[in-house]
């Protein structure tokens, strides 16, 4: 059964090329992996002579995105720059590890519960994500730090102290 990791976007700050050259290398290393990318669009055999082992599928809602990070064995997400940076939070949320860029905001939402790496760096994510799929401790070991990281940022508790604060500050005009 391959393994199925999970990619997202078109956009050039979400590097997907990186992407695509990491499933090349796991190829070559004989590890039998697909990459299921949501959001992409074109022919994909321009991208990669791996393009069988890349399925693409459209732009989803995020209420449908928990099912697909659920079928998928980890998120790679080497984007290079990003205001929040919510997907590989989700996917924690999800029970997936990630792999992700050591930039932007993602040392400060991930922590140690993601393997962050260089995002030009397509060697050291596959090292990373080998270091997944052959240690089954480790990865579970990810998963469960994960799911405890992703609990940190509550989006219900959130909006809730932003609606308070703003009722504080009205409060006070009054």
């Amino acid at each position: 059964k391959p393994k199925k990791i999970l990619i997202l976007g078109t956009a050039f700050y979400k590097n997907n090329i990186t992407s695509v050259r990491v499933l090349e290398n796991l190829i070559k290393k004989n590890i039998d992996a697909i990459i299921v990318w949501v959001g992409h669009k074109e022919d994909l055999s321009k991208i990669s002579s791996y393009s069988n082992n890349i399925i693409g599928l459209p732009v989803l809602s995020k209420d449908k995105m928990p099912p697909i990070y659920k079928i998928c064995d980890l998120l790679l997400f080497p984007s290079l720059y990003e205001g929040f940076g919510a997907p590989p939070l989700e996917a924690m949320r999800c029970g997936i590890p990630v792999v992700c860029s050591n930039t932007s905001t993602f040392p400060e939402i991930v922590k140690d519960a993601a393997l962050m790496c260089n995002p030009y760096d397509d060697k050291e994510m596959t090292e990373n994500i080998l270091k997944l799929f052959e240690n089954k401790d480790f990865y579970k070991k990810k998963v469960d730090e994960g799911l405890t990281r992703a609990k940190l940022f509550d989006y219900e508790k959130m909006h809730q102290k932003i609606i308070n604060l703003y009722e504080e500050e009205i409060a006070k005009k009054e």
